[in-house]
């Protein structure tokens, strides 16, 4: 197993995360495209080269992300088609796709759509889309180009801007 670590130096030595700044983070996406490894490299700083495929909802719990923390679930598209999830909530949304295989983008962004339609009617997430494979993508059609994000799970590449925007939005969101 590789073991690389996230530059959390911003955060307070402090390990209890504030109330108000708990978040509930869904990550969607077609099949092996990298959500787990994203999750596990957010969590616990590694990559993992052996990750078993999500069959159902997988909810990773306590998960501290600098000075953020929250819950981070993971809905594979088997669960975003079929089980029924009236007036899900959520803060954020991550689509995650690979950009060498660009029909996994537009897989992921018909999982976003169907999970948006089962949203409660006030929540309003935030959005982003992570990306990996080596073709860049300057542009996407579905997304604001500042939440695009190239990110490789196995070294810190991207993966730290990533980090560094959602934290900045979610908690700005809560003070709003």
């Amino acid at each position: 197993m590789r073991t690389t670590y996230l530059d959390y130096s911003s955060e307070s030595d402090d390990d209890d995360v504030p109330a108000y700044n708990m978040f509930k983070i869904t990550f969607v996406g077609t099949n092996r495209v990298g959500k787990t490894s994203l999750i596990e490299r957010l969590k616990s700083n590694r990559f993992n080269m052996t990750v078993r495929p999500t069959l159902h909802i997988e909810i990773h719990d306590g998960v501290r992300l600098g000075d953020i923390g929250g819950t981070l679930w993971e809905l594979p598209p088997r669960v975003c088609i079929q089980y029924e999830m009236r007036n899900y909530r959520t803060d954020a949304i991550v689509v995650v796709f690979d950009s060498d295989d660009i029909s996994t983008l537009r897989k992921g962004v018909a999982l976003w759509k169907l999970l948006h339609a089962k949203l409660h009617p006030d929540c309003v997430p935030e959005v982003w889309l992570v990306y990996h494979g080596s073709v860049h993508l300057d542009q996407v059609p579905y997304i604001h180009q500042a939440r695009l994000f190239q990110v490789d799970t196995m070294t810190n590449d991207g993966i730290l801007d990533f980090l560094y925007d959602m934290r900045c939005t979610l908690r700005r969101k809560r003070i709003y």
